[in-house]
């Protein structure tokens, strides 16, 4: 698989749980599937009304804290959209595009570009070991976007295969 492009996904640090089962609509997005659930967001395939395409959802539960402690909510909130802020001050050939963000019913959300390939992850776990060259390609437009990203002052977050896509 030639490595024409790579992307990097930002990646969200909240740690509240994750969505809720069987959610239809994440703000003004149609769910169409859940792609990826973990400990704190939930990734989904989703469709934009307004602008007809598909897009990705990356959400994350906003609950009130227990006890009360609506200091420690909204602390969670504003970290959540500084982040999602951040990302969308990215605009590089080689990081996901970030189209909006937001926040209803209690669920944090970015709406991401969908990028058309397949995770370094599980390419290599099918068996694929690009050669010498095309891994040095690999990791320059890697070293690329996140070389941009720190001179934006924005962090890379969880930088491994999980997180790159080659198209």
């Amino acid at each position: 698989l030639p490595a024409d492009r790579s992307r990097l996904m930002s990646q969200t640090t909240a740690k509240p749980p994750t969505a809720p089962p069987n959610v239809k609509m994440v703000g003004r997005y149609s769910v169409l599937r859940e792609l990826r659930r973990d400990r704190y967001t939930t990734v989904y395939l989703a469709y934009d009304p307004v602008l007809a395409r598909e897009l990705i959802v990356k959400s994350v539960q906003l609950h009130p804290s227990q006890g009360g402690d609506r200091a420690a909510h909204e602390r969670v909130e504003q970290a959540f959209m500084r982040q999602a802020q951040a990302a969308g001050r990215l605009h590089h050939p080689h990081i996901v595009t970030v189209f909006d963000a937001g926040h209803v019913n209690q669920i944090g959300y970015i709406a991401l570009e969908k990028v058309d390939g397949k995770l370094l992850e599980e390419l290599l776990a099918e068996g694929y070991r690009p050669g010498f060259l095309q891994a040095a390609d690999i990791v320059a437009r890697v070293a690329d976007a996140v070389e941009f990203a720190h001179s934006k002052a924005v962090p890379h977050g969880h930088l491994s295969p999980s997180r790159i896509y080659l198209q």
